[in-house]
């Protein structure tokens, strides 16, 4: 199974195409339901502008009056530190019941070339997971490979929140 799956990540590497994609990593055990995950522009481009859309339900019975958002990534499957902020810092709180919109603005990267893998997890006040966002995918040229590891900054523009 593992040399399966590195000849996978082998053949997606030395192509030029965006192979990633934004996914739910929850795992079933989010409380939050996520309905959609999208990205803007579908192929990102380095150093250009990517949107991150999410649609995600608070079930009935649940009132969120904060917690931690937890930003991890990994580089050439490399994990870097993850940075923690607060969650209330990136959405209203309390957040009760019903579905939402969020959407992110980040660039990104263009001044790499690899594997980059992204996750935004949200916990609340007891730690309990509430949602988990990943992205991944190639970034820079895929023919060259990065010797170094750069110091990886998280550029975040914009965040809004819109209840549906």
């Amino acid at each position: 199974m593992l040399g399966s799956l590195l000849t996978a990540v082998s053949v997606a590497m030395a192509t030029n195409t965006f192979y990633g994609a934004v996914r739910d990593c929850g795992g079933g055990v989010s409380l939050f339901h996520l309905n959609r995950a999208t990205l803007d522009p579908a192929t990102p481009v380095s150093g250009k502008n990517l949107t991150l859309y999410i649609d995600y339900t608070v079930p009935d019975n649940l009132i969120v009056f904060g917690g931690t958002t937890r930003y991890e990534v990994s580089y050439n499957f490399i994990p870097f530190s993850p940075t923690i902020e607060p969650l209330c810092q990136n959405i209203p709180c309390p957040l009760g019941p019903g579905t939402y919109t969020n959407t992110s603005i980040s660039v990104w990267p263009g001044d790499i070339s690899g594997m980059i893998v992204m996750k935004m997890k949200w916990f609340d006040l007891d730690s309990a997971l509430l949602q988990c966002v990943e992205i991944s995918g190639q970034v820079g040229d895929p023919t060259r490979l990065a010797l170094a590891v750069p110091w990886i900054e998280k550029k975040r523009r914009k965040t809004s929140l819109k209840r549906v």
